[in-house]
């Protein structure tokens, strides 16, 4: 959802509500992962995962590809 260097705050503004962000460390793509800052999941830096209000923020190892089918985010993600 949020590449090219555009960060998730930029997208929806600070929050005033309660959230949680999960953010992926894990990547199936060297290329992609080489262009993009620190660390990633392939497609999105965990820096532009962070959002002013957030009440907590969580990396997993997983890739953006698998995301929806890793274990601890599901078990994160019903927390």
């Amino acid at each position: 959802m949020v590449t090219a260097g555009a960060r998730l705050e930029d997208l929806l503004g600070a929050v005033d509500f309660e959230l949680g962000v999960i953010a992926g460390t894990a990547s199936i793509d060297p290329f992609s992962s080489f262009i993009i800052p620190g660390a990633d999941d392939g497609k999105v830096a965990v820096v532009n995962t962070k959002v002013t209000g957030m009440q907590d923020h969580l990396t997993v190892s997983a890739s953006h590809t698998f995301f929806p089918q890793n274990h601890e985010v599901q078990a994160q993600t019903l927390f």
